[in-house]
């Protein structure tokens, strides 16, 4: 039978997934989470299983019908709080670096150097070795006996060329990403992922699809690591103040062009990649073909919003607004 399992099924991509395949009446799915109550379609069955601990997911997933398709989308993340702090310390590091560059861009080793220190905290930031333990424990209970592994789809993304880094710190940043294109330096847990699938489905003959979506857009309830809900708070904040919707970024965030991906696309390719032949053993690029800057569409947010566009550097400490709005938030609401 058809039984497929979408590991990461609360999050924003995956919670998209899962209502694709509900939708159809040839999968059988399966979905993981760590919610007793995770707010799935009906005919979705909810694993229920911390992915850190390799024995119990080997235990969780033994118990399941035999799974022939898997759909990796999990990815662990700090609390805010913690994503907060990290935050802040790797954007000072990018803007000392695009100073340093512009200056010493020349002396090869301060730009290995600096490379290697910002992706450290990138790649800590992400918590890398959790994602790839998570992954390394499904694919471990999945690849024994019980299991009738045909595909594994593995979303990853624009990490992998470096998106991250931004122009400042990687010259071969860009826009228009190409599959062939060279992995960016420092450590990815992505890299990890992409080496595992292909090594498993050499070594025990299941085929894999590896999707790669830009920014991506889309929602999810049950989760805070959004774009479309943090701006939403943001802005929401500005508004409770009287404030217009104040670009939190630099010029240079605000005019470069960035490639949008709904989360509606990646749902469609992975249900697609896993019953179409010429999709195995490839690698693909997902965006909506709309390359746009945010200041081409800051403007239509705050009409959203019903707030007035701005791009004037604030004359207040946002950190500090933010950690107000949230005692505030209870008002802010009502």
């Amino acid at each position: 039978e058809n039984n497929v399992l979408v590991v990461g099924g609360t999050g924003t991509i995956g919670s998209a997934i899962v209502r694709h395949l509900a939708g159809s009446e040839k999968w059988h799915v399966f979905a993981t989470t760590r919610r007793a109550d995770p707010g799935f379609p009906p005919k979705v069955q909810p694993v229920m299983v911390n992915l850190l601990n390799d024995k119990e997911v080997i235990s969780t997933l033994s118990k399941l019908p035999s799974i022939t398709h898997l759909i990796y989308a999990g990815l662990y993340v700090d609390p805010c709080s913690e994503i907060t702090l990290e935050l802040k310390s790797l954007r000072r590091l990018l803007s000392f670096t695009g100073w340093i560059y512009r200056r010493m861009g020349c002396v090869p080793y301060l730009r290995a150097l600096i490379e290697r220190s910002v992706e450290a905290k990138a790649h800590a930031r992400t918590k890398g070795k959790e994602n790839e333990r998570m992954l390394e424990n499904v694919l471990s209970a999945l690849e024994k006996a019980h299991h009738n592994l045909h595909h594994v789809g593995l979303v990853t993304g624009g990490k992998v060329y470096g998106m991250h880094l931004t122009p400042y710190l990687y010259k071969g940043w860009k826009t228009e990403m190409r599959e062939g294109d060279p992995r960016s330096p420092g450590s990815n847990f992505y890299y990890f992922q992409e080496d595992r699938v292909k090594m498993g489905a050499k070594s025990h003959g299941y085929k894999y699809t590896i999707s790669r979506p830009s920014y991506v857009i889309g929602y999810a309830d049950t989760k805070s690591f959004s774009a479309l809900k943090t701006l939403a708070v943001y802005a929401s904040m500005l508004k409770h103040r009287g404030l217009p919707l104040i670009f939190p970024g630099d010029k240079a965030a605000a005019d470069a062009i960035y490639a949008w991906c709904d989360v509606e696309q990646i749902a469609a390719l992975s249900s697609w990649a896993m019953g179409e032949p010429m999709a195995h053993n490839q690698t693909y690029n997902i965006a909506n073909g709309d390359a746009c800057s945010l200041r081409d569409v800051w403007p239509y947010i705050a009409e959203a919003m019903e707030m007035e566009p701005s791009f004037k550097p604030p004359s207040f400490s946002r950190t500090k607004m933010l950690r107000q709005g949230a005692k505030q938030w209870p008002q802010i609401v009502a």
